[in-house]
């Protein structure tokens, strides 16, 4: 099997992106031909397939792709860099593979994290905090919009004077067309019936409010003290799915409460989930503005601030997207509020879930439609360009495989990110085949 290109960093990383308007010139590097277009400051140098200087690995970090790959390292409380610019369009993406190896465990500073800029804001996405990551993972963000971007990876050595050096191993970075939403299911009010007749399980407890249809639309009605809410669970879900988990829903809030404690925090309407293995993600929308969590709890430590916004002017399309661990909500294609994952703590798995789940605050909401799948990769399942007689082989290799796991997906076999591959995943190569 032909291996990849990499580019390999020590510890802790940025990515910093800054635009302007100009037309797409998306591209590919793995560092074949050494640093070219990239700028460096600090160590940095371009070498093959051996293991990496004071790496605890037990294998040779192989490239990705190719044979070469660039070093990049930092001494105590030193930092090293590497940058360089390209021209993007809105919607396409910005992808690479990287593998972090921590080599000094406990000492804090030890992380590897990604830095989106634009004129006005920033996103900060941690690719891993104090820990070696489970192998090789894929970065993928989708670009906010028209621009010559400049992308850089910055090294920070942790606290630790007499350590050894983490490394951060990227590679196959490159810019290209937007990638495809499978979706797995959802709940459309156009059908004109409720969401228990469309596959999901409702809970209304006391059934002081009766939920309807009416003008294509789900009004819930209001509720006090009461739960009033949906969920299924008869989907494989994995956030750190790469290239990523999406729900995507139309609401307009007619009331909604936010409720804050000393330390919990509930609103009367929220959308959430748990993947399979119980990582939980919520989002609490109030009529006042909106917020995360990733605990199963609402506490307020594992929340993001109280983002004002009015969501009870009219409809808003809502879309959450995690991403390399991260969640992002977007309301009408702005990026609105972000937190990364957290540990597993949802005594339910797999599950998606819309409504009144909390009977200390109350709602009045309507829904349009709620849908939720995953962003799905193109049919090259070994990234070498193009989707050929290697990618049909690497299917049939894993044909019926029916335990993929989240990260590996059968070493991209699993294009829908399923679990499994079968009939989708062909499907999904054959519209791209010798594209």
């Amino acid at each position: 099997m032909k291996k990849k290109k990499m580019v390999q960093i020590g510890l802790g990383m940025a990515v910093m992106l800054v635009c302007s308007s100009s037309v797409w010139a998306g591209f590919t590097d793995g560092f074949e031909s050494g640093l070219g277009a990239w700028k460096t400051d600090g160590q940095v140098q371009v070498v093959t397939s051996e293991a990496p200087r004071d790496s605890t690995l037990t294998s040779p970090w192989f490239p990705t792709e190719g044979t070469h790959f660039a070093s990049l390292s930092s001494e105590y409380l030193n930092s090293g860099t590497i940058f360089r610019s390209f021209v993007g369009l809105a919607g396409e993406t910005l992808q690479f593979d990287y593998y972090f190896d921590v080599n000094d465990i406990g000492y804090p500073g030890n992380s590897a994290l990604v830095s989106i800029q634009l004129p006005d804001t920033t996103w900060h996405y941690p690719l891993s905090l104090t820990a070696t990551t489970p192998g090789w993972m894929s970065f993928v963000y989708a670009l906010p919009a028209d621009g010559t971007y400049q992308l850089g990876f910055e090294v920070h050595y942790g606290s630790d004077p007499h350590g050894p050096e983490s490394v951060l191993g990227v590679d196959n970075v490159r810019v290209g067309p937007a990638t495809d939403t499978t979706w797995l299911g959802g709940y459309d009010a156009g059908q004109n019936t409720l969401p228990e007749q469309q596959g999901w399980t409702v809970r209304n407890n006391p059934p002081d409010t009766q939920p309807l249809i009416q003008n294509n639309v789900l009004d819930s009605k209001p509720t006090v003290l009461q739960y009033l809410y949906w969920s299924r669970t008869d989907h494989y879900i994995c956030f750190p799915v790469n290239p990523g988990f999406v729900v995507e829903f139309e609401l307009k809030i007619n009331s909604s409460q936010y409720i804050l404690s000393s330390d919990r925090w509930r609103t009367g309407y929220s959308v959430w989930g748990s993947d399979y293995q119980g990582r939980t993600f919520r989002i609490g929308i109030a009529d006042t503005g909106v917020i995360l969590s990733n605990d199963y709890d609402w506490l307020t430590i594992n929340s993001s601030s109280f983002v004002p916004y009015n969501t009870t002017d009219g409809f808003h399309v809502y879309r959450f997207v995690i991403q390399n661990s991260i969640g992002q909500l977007e309301i009408d294609g702005n990026n609105v509020v972000s937190l990364g994952t957290g540990a597993v703590n949802a005594t339910t798995p797999n599950m998606v879930l819309f409504g009144d789940a909390t009977m200390l605050a109350s709602h009045d909401a309507e829904l349009a439609y709620l849908r939720y799948g995953v962003i799905t990769k193109t049919g090259d399942t070994d990234d070498n360009g193009s989707v050929d007689i290697r990618d049909l082989a690497r299917i049939v290799d894993y044909w019926l495989t029916g335990n993929c796991g989240c990260m590996s997906c059968c070493e991209g076999a699993d294009i829908n990110h399923s679990g499994k591959v079968d009939l989708a995943d062909f499907a999904l190569f054959a519209e791209q085949w010798l594209q």
